[in-house]
């Protein structure tokens, strides 16, 4: 049962959909759901304790793993809305400004349709409408945000502000270039699926043949645990599985700035 606690602890912990993206406000941490990692932490770590030190050590490296893969999830997840944002912020502002809207106003009439961005550009807004420069305002917005996109935006409308439709071009244009980049990492996503499958299916076979002697009666969990030569191995195999992992997520990244 120990094994069983410590196995279902750490699958349930890696398999766990990323939160709700939280909205920006002025740099806000993205936190994961911390109560619900912290509750499967502890029943783990309760479980374990019935049996060996060895399941309470298996069971604090199943979490720390899980948090880190679930706060990457959470991270990449908040990365994606935050670019969707900048592009909707593009068009919509394009459009407000085609139609005569000042930037205070148009910014204002922009917020609403944005999601983790709504906060920020509705404040940008504010204070804009209330006299303070413009750039000043669209540069703080970019540093509390981490919004790459944002940069040539603000540096758009900074450069431009009282040009009216020109700017409204501009905008229009950067929207389409975002929208172009959008469709090729969507490709590249797709290329790059299949080897992140073939990595996630090879990293999992040994948990496979765990249970499959452990169904025929052999006992793996047993040698692997209590045994010295059988520590070694599983340290062994855990490196080369992280280095395995982390050496396909660099070569795919790599491909995919390229």
């Amino acid at each position: 049962m120990t094994a069983l606690a410590a196995l279902a602890l750490g699958v349930a912990t890696l398999v766990r959909r990323p939160p709700v993206a939280h909205r920006i406000v002025r740099g806000a941490e993205v936190e994961p759901r911390a109560a619900t990692v912290r509750l499967l932490a502890v029943a783990g770590l309760l479980v374990a304790a019935a049996g060996a030190w060895r399941w309470i050590v298996a069971a604090a490296i199943a979490v720390a793993v899980g948090r880190l893969v679930v706060r990457r999830r959470s991270e990449a997840a908040l990365a994606q809305v935050r670019s969707a944002d900048a592009t909707t912020l593009a068009y919509a502002l394009a459009a407000e400004l085609r139609a005569g809207q000042p930037p205070g106003p148009a910014l204002a009439a922009v917020a609403p349709h944005l999601r983790v961005l709504a906060d920020g550009v509705a404040a940008a807004a504010r204070a804009v409408s209330r006299g303070a420069d413009l750039e000043t305002e669209l540069d703080l917005l970019v540093a509390a945000s981490r919004c790459v996109r944002l940069q040539p935006l603000a540096a758009a409308l900074g450069a431009t502000a009282g040009a009216g439709v020109a700017v409204a071009d501009l905008l229009d244009r950067i929207g389409r270039a975002f929208d172009s980049d959008d469709e090729v990492t969507a490709e590249l996503s797709a290329a790059a699926a299949g080897p992140k499958s073939t990595v996630a299916v090879l990293i999992g076979l040994p948990v496979f043949g765990l249970v499959i002697g452990s169904a025929i009666g052999a006992s793996p969990l047993h040698v692997l645990f209590h045994e010295r030569a059988g520590l070694l191995l599983v340290l062994g195999a855990a490196l080369l599985d992280l280095v395995g992992w982390w050496w396909v997520r660099a070569i795919l990244r790599r491909a995919m700035r390229g």
